[in-house]
């Protein structure tokens, strides 16, 4: 029997990473590229999405994800947040293939589910993006969220 536990935090990182991957798909076909942004699921269960404002006018991404975390780390450890993910552009290497674009998602949930997915993609001749499948990795949490129970 799966517990209920199990299966919010499945539903909860699933909506991140749908509106994460949503969100970036229409800015590289719209724009060509983006700035990393993130996603959260609220205590209250509610997805919002995240972004930072820099002053400078071309920052680097590694600066524009340590501000989104200024922003979640808080959120996370008041119990303000359930579940939060983290969306950038990378260069990555699929098990078995060759150096290639993809999305990548940092997923973490107050359940201690912990997850970066990536997914790999190449720009069309013609305009628009070709998506291939979905990769996922562990890696090591940056969030400490509230105790749920407390």
């Amino acid at each position: 029997m799966v517990s209920r536990g199990l299966d919010r935090d499945r539903e909860d990182l699933n909506a991140i990473l749908n509106a994460l991957f949503g969100f970036a798909k229409q800015q590289l076909d719209g724009q060509g590229e983006f700035y990393p942004f993130a996603a959260v699921i609220t205590a209250n269960g509610e997805l919002q999405m995240v972004a930072t404002q820099m002053d400078e006018e071309r920052p680097a991404s590694t600066a524009v994800i340590e501000d989104i975390y200024r922003v979640l780390v808080p959120k996370a450890e008041s119990g303000a947040i359930r579940a939060a993910g983290v969306c950038m552009d990378v260069l990555m290497t699929p098990p078995g293939g060759r150096k290639t674009d993809a999305l990548r998602a940092d997923l973490e949930h107050v359940d201690d589910r912990v997850v970066t997915v990536f997914l790999p993609y190449r720009k069309k001749r013609l305009g628009g993006h070709e998506f291939g499948e979905l990769h996922k990795e562990p890696f090591t949490p940056r969030l400490r969220f509230a105790d749920p129970s407390s």
